[in-house]
C-alpha cells in the first residue's frame, strides 16, 4: 500500500472510530478550529540562488524568500528525532507530517501546503518558533494524541484536532 494511501487509511480510521469530537478547548487561544473535521532541506540546483518550488508542477519558477532554502516534505516515523532550520516547503500535500511518537523541531522556516502544514498521526510532537505555516484543508491536524508547541509563529488555515492532541500557545502567534 502505497504512504498515501496508508496515510489516509489512518486518517478515516481515527476520524471515523470517535476517538474525540472536533477541536474543543484544547486549540490554541484565538486559532480557527475545523468544523468537524534530521537536519533536512536543500539549495537549488547548484546550492546557489533561488531553487524552483518544490512539488508544484503547476507552477513553472516560484522563486523562494531569502534566508531559507528549498526542501521537500518532510515525513518523520517511529521515534526519530528532527530538526529544521531556515526551509521552504511548498507542496500540494502535506508539509510536515510525523507518524508514531517522532519528535520534529522547526525554526525560522515557511510552510505551504495544500492539503496540511502540520500533521501528527500518533503521539508526536512538533515544537515551531518563528514560522509560518499555511495549509488549505488545515495549518495543524492532529487526528491523534500529539502536540504541537509553538511560539512567534503566523498560521494560515484552521486548527482540526480530532483525537486527544493539543495545540499550545507559547505566545506570539497568530491565527487566520
Amino acid at each position: 500500500m502505497k504512504r498515501a494511501a496508508v496515510a489516509a487509511a489512518l486518517f478515516t480510521f481515527v476520524a471515523a472510530s470517535g476517538a474525540g469530537a472536533g477541536c474543543g478547548p484544547k486549540a490554541a487561544h484565538g486559532a480557527k478550529t475545523a468544523p468537524d473535521a534530521k537536519d533536512t532541506g536543500g539549495d537549488g540546483e547548484d546550492g546557489s540562488g533561488p531553487a524552483k518550488a518544490v512539488d508544484r508542477p503547476d507552477t513553472a519558477a516560484t522563486s523562494i524568500p531569502d534566508g531559507v532554502r528549498a526542501s521537500d516534505p518532510i515525513t518523520c516515523v517511529g521515534a526519530e528525532s528532527i530538526k529544521v532550520d531556515h526551509v521552504y516547503i511548498r507542496t500540494d500535500g502535506d508539509g510536515i507530517t510525523v507518524r508514531g511518537a517522532c519528535s520534529i523541531t522547526v525554526r525560522s522556516s515557511i510552510i505551504i501546503a495544500g492539503r496540511y502544514g502540520l500533521l501528527i498521526q500518533g503521539g508526536g510532537d512538533i515544537v515551531v518558533e518563528e514560522s509560518t505555516v499555511e495549509g488549505k484543508t488545515a495549518a495543524v491536524a492532529i487526528p491523534g494524541v500529539g502536540s504541537v508547541k509553538a511560539r512567534g509563529t503566523k498560521f494560515k488555515g484552521f486548527v482540526s484536532l480530532t483525537g486527544g492532541g493539543d495545540v499550545k500557545d507559547g505566545g506570539g502567534n497568530t491565527f487566520e
